[in-house]
């Protein structure tokens, strides 16, 4: 049965209605990044960015917060990569990453070597850090 709340809207007993988040809307657009670092997608990456991201916190199904993660693009075939995932291979779904920072709630879980789905890192956008010399990161990102 559903009762009538002191505001005047339907809802089930116990069951609360939550506000939309403003993370989730997908129509906002992200704000002009910093000087020397530049807006990029996952499949713009090469080994060696350094790459900033923001991420969503979760526990138990639970959004808890907020992180911006600072992170340098690892190569699957990187012995780094290997060390810590011995089947890592190109292609295989994962990018990934060696923790530089985090500004934002939890950062001690993305210390070190880490690994996220491509999707993850591109949810919120990602800036890249330029290069001294970007015409030789062009000339790997053509390899």
């Amino acid at each position: 049965m559903n009762t009538i709340d002191p505001l005047g809207e339907n809802r089930q007993p116990g069951r609360m209605r939550t506000p939309p988040d403003p993370w989730r809307d997908k129509d906002t657009e992200p704000p002009p990044p910093p000087d020397g670092w530049a807006a990029c997608s996952v499949g713009d990456l090469v080994p060696a960015d350094v790459i900033r991201f923001e991420e969503t916190v979760w526990r138990r199904k639970q959004r808890i917060g907020a992180r911006l993660i600072t992170a340098e693009v690892l190569g699957p075939d990187s012995p780094e990569a290997l060390g810590q995932w011995p089947n890592a291979a190109a292609g295989d779904g994962w990018v990934y990453l060696g923790g530089l920072g985090c500004d934002g709630d939890h950062p001690d879980e993305v210390a070190g070597l880490f690994r996220r789905k491509p999707h993850v890192v591109e949810r919120n956008g990602i800036i890249r850090k330029l290069w001294a010399d970007e015409t030789a990161r062009a000339a790997l990102l053509t390899d």
